[in-house]
């Protein structure tokens, strides 16, 4: 398997990851808006302690 192929996997596992768990946080909070879903997701992903409101 050459890098571009791994980076293409990677990429593709990164992909369907994020849209899982944007799935997952709309089921969980059906009344969000897409931006909530969205800075939900950012949050989880990458940090520890829930974002500050309105950031």
């Amino acid at each position: 398997m050459t890098g571009e192929e791994r980076i293409r996997i990677a990429f593709k596992l990164s992909n369907f990851m994020r849209r899982s768990a944007a799935s997952r946080i709309r089921t969980e909070h059906p009344d969000w808006t897409e931006r909530q879903v969205k800075r939900e997701l950012v949050r989880v992903s990458f940090l520890p302690e829930p974002l500050p409101p309105g950031a």
